[in-house]
Formats: structure tokens, sequence, C-alpha cells
């Protein structure tokens, strides 16, 4: 069987090892062979540079129809690029920055977009959504081009994929946010590691290595993943109708 190969931008290593293990293994279990190159950031490199503003610039850097010439079609790059070819691209950004006005400027200077109005009469995934459709320029995309593009805006980060894989909560677990989040992942993690929580926490532990076991280790529990997070739910289904 041909192996379906996911290139992935996305924040930063710690979300790359929870597509990777969470959706791969969905993905898996729905009987696709599926593997993951980590386009950006490159997560095996010894410094990472992630962030929502290294995904705006990275996919800036070429229009639709070069990205898919550079990494999929084998066009006009080929050349050089045999390691990194892929079959779509999962692009993936938390939810949690779009309150901060660093970012609302940001987007306003460069793509026009009023964030906060947006966020005023949408839920998060989709106003990030846009914002991602915006950065990969998918209004000048051709349908070919738009097809091997799946955007995952996570709720309110991959953290919440975390907690949500590790445990069934009482309550949609794509709504916890701040402290109550922190707390949550860090006593998820904690235990995982087979320690005793103890809360609460000054913040969560970004750690690589503790992030990649983690997700090793609940990505076999990715269904009760799909069962809590709506909207990891919906970037699932996307990628298996590629696959």
């Amino acid at each position: 069987m041909t192996t379906f190969k996911i290139g992935v931008v996305c924040e930063g290593p710690t979300d790359f090892y929870a597509i990777k293990n969470y959706l791969g293994n969905c993905l898996t279990k729905a009987g696709k062979n599926v593997s993951f190159v980590d386009l950006h950031p490159e997560v095996d490199k010894t410094r990472t540079d992630g962030g929502w503003a290294r995904i705006h610039h990275w996919l800036g850097q070429l229009s639709p129809r070069d990205r898919y010439d550079r990494f999929v079609s084998r066009g006009l790059f080929a050349g050089n690029m045999d390691r990194k070819m892929c079959d779509c691209f999962l692009i993936q950004a938390d939810t949690d920055i779009i309150p901060e006005l660093g970012f609302q400027n940001t987007v306003q200077n460069t793509s026009g977009l009023d964030v906060a109005a947006l966020a005023a009469s949408n839920p998060p995934q989709d106003v990030m959504l846009q914002v991602l459709e915006n950065w990969a320029s998918m209004d000048s995309a051709a349908p070919g081009e738009k097809k091997v593009h799946v955007f995952c805006p996570a709720v309110e980060s991959t953290e919440n994929w975390c907690i949500a894989a590790f445990k069934r909560w009482p309550t949609n677990p794509e709504g916890y946010s701040g402290q109550t989040l922190t707390d949550h992942f860090m006593e998820c993690l904690e235990r995982q590691e087979g320690r005793d929580p103890s809360p609460p926490y000054s913040e969560i532990s970004k750690n690589v290595s503790r992030r990649k076991k983690f997700c090793e280790a609940t990505g076999k529990s990715s269904r009760r993943l799909r069962a809590q997070c709506a909207q990891y739910n919906k970037a699932f289904k996307e990628l298996s109708a590629l696959c």
C-alpha cells in the first residue's frame, strides 16, 4: 500500500507530535497508510523556529501554485526536494492567540482582516480558518491546489487535544482555557509520567521530549479525542477523504 504523506505546517514541535500521534492513529484505525513530514518547523533541528508569525511567513513565501509544484507535484523545484515531498498540506494554528492585540494588529496590517470584529460574531475556529486561508492565498488557488490544503485550527490549543485523549471530561475539553487548561494539562502530563499532580501550575510545560512521550502514550486513545473535540474530528474527516 502506498504511503500518503502529509506535510505539516504548525506552530511548534509539541504541536507536530500531537498531530503525528493523534491524527496518525485515527487515520491508521480508519485503514489509511500515512506518514507526516515536518515542513515547518523541522523538529529534528536543534533550534526550532515556530509560532503563528512563522506560519504566516512560511505560507507567504510561495504562491499556492509554487507551493504545489515544490512539495506535491515534483514540478519546477523538485530536483532538490526529494526528502520533503508530500501529498497534501495540513496547516495548524491554535485559536488562543485570537484575543491578543499583537496578533489582531498584524493580521489587520498584512491581510486586511478585522479579527476582533470577526471574533465578535464567529466561533474562534472559523476566525482562525479565515486567517489561515488568507495567509495561504486560497482565493487565488486553482481547485487542485485548494484540494491539497487542509486547515486545522485547534480550539483552544493542541493541549486541549492532549487532555481529551487522556480521559473523558464532564464538559467539552475544547472549552478549557487559561489557568483551568494549564492545571488540567499538567495534571494529565504528570499522571501519565507516574507522578502525583501538584496544582496550581504556573505554566504549561513545552518540553519537547515530555510532549513527544505523552502524545505517543495517549495516541492509542485518539478515538476518545475524536468524540470530544469536534474541530479535531473535522480535520480528521478532511484528511481521511484525501488519503
